[in-house]
């Protein structure tokens, strides 16, 4: 019961401990909108995202003409 109460003691102190990540540039050469660039999060839960023509499209209608 003792181990119980020690265990749970170092998961509240991990949880409290922060670590930082690197990141890193990755581009995407899409057709209207040509080279596309962003900042990728190197954290080992991050999974890959890939930026399409069509996920820019689909934002754009919710983005103010005057913006773009």
């Amino acid at each position: 019961m003792f181990n119980y109460f020690v265990n749970k003691w170092r998961e509240r102190q991990a949880k409290k401990t922060f670590k930082e990540y690197e990141f890193k540039k990755v581009s995407f050469n899409l057709a209207k909108e040509g080279p596309v660039q962003y900042a990728q999060w190197l954290h080992p839960g991050e999974f890959r995202n890939v930026v399409t023509q069509e996920n820019v499209d689909f934002y754009k209608q919710f983005i103010k003409n005057e913006i773009l």
